[in-house]
C-alpha cells in the first residue's frame, strides 16, 4: 500500500468519525425531554403471619438426613 493511500484511508476514516459524532450531538440535543419528577413510592403492606403448619404428604421427603437412615 502507498503513502498517499493510506494518507486518503486516513482522512476518510476521520472525516467519517467527525461526521457521525456531529450528527450523534445535534440529535442529542434536539430529542430533549422534559424534566420528570419522581412520584413517591407506596410502602409495601406487611405481609400477614402464617400459623398454619403444612400436612405431611405419605412418601415426602423429610430431609437428608432423615433419607440417609431409611
Amino acid at each position: 500500500m502507498q503513502i498517499n493511500s493510506l494518507g486518503s484511508l486516513v482522512t476518510s476514516a476521520y472525516d467519517t468519525a467527525r461526521s457521525n459524532l456531529r450528527s450523534m450531538a445535534e440529535a442529542a440535543t434536539e430529542q430533549r425531554t422534559p424534566e420528570v419528577t419522581p412520584a413517591l413510592a407506596q410502602a409495601p403492606e406487611p405481609a400477614a403471619p402464617v400459623n398454619e403448619v403444612p400436612q405431611q404428604v405419605p412418601g415426602q421427603r423429610q430431609g437428608v438426613n432423615l433419607d440417609s437412615y431409611a
